[in-house]
């Protein structure tokens, strides 16, 4: 089952529609196998302007149509999704990121925009964060091995 999520229960795409609303806290792993793209989700939102950029439409719209920005081999593309998103079989809870009690729907709209670059959501089950990282800000990334590290 799909729903969208409506203003009028209190959903926003940012807090008061505000960057500095933007917090690691506010992804939440649901029933996907989806942590390598969640972490690096929660990565870019240490500083919430790289979330901020990913998103074209910066605030909650009552036709449900947001425009994100990714890089596909650090080239930019526009994903453009709807707020339609999958739910347990009531309609009321999300069954893969989860929203917090902030009600902000950021973080479940990046992982749609991300699972509709890879053909849909299950094809995102396992994975490497650098590539998810580098499919939000468009950077490469250096992986390290810290097996060689004395405590």
């Amino acid at each position: 089952m799909s729903v969208a999520f409506p203003a009028s229960s209190g959903y926003k795409l940012f807090q008061n529609n505000l960057e500095s609303s933007i917090n690691i806290d506010d992804t939440v792993q649901g029933m996907l196998g989806d942590c390598w793209v969640l972490s690096a989700i929660a990565a870019c939102a240490e500083k919430p302007s790289r979330v901020w950029k990913i998103f074209d439409t910066k605030s909650y719209n009552t036709a449900g149509i947001y425009s994100l920005r990714m890089y596909d081999m650090g080239v930019p593309i526009s994903i453009v999704i709807d707020d339609y998103l999958p739910t347990n079989t009531s309609g009321s809870q999300h069954i893969f990121t989860n929203v917090t009690a902030q009600k902000e729907l950021w973080p479940i709209l990046v992982e749609k925009a991300f699972s509709k670059i890879h053909g849909n959501y299950y094809a995102i089950e396992g994975g490497w964060m650098i590539d998810a990282g580098n499919t939000f800000m468009g950077t490469g990334g250096e992986g390290l091995s810290t097996s060689s590290l004395t405590v």
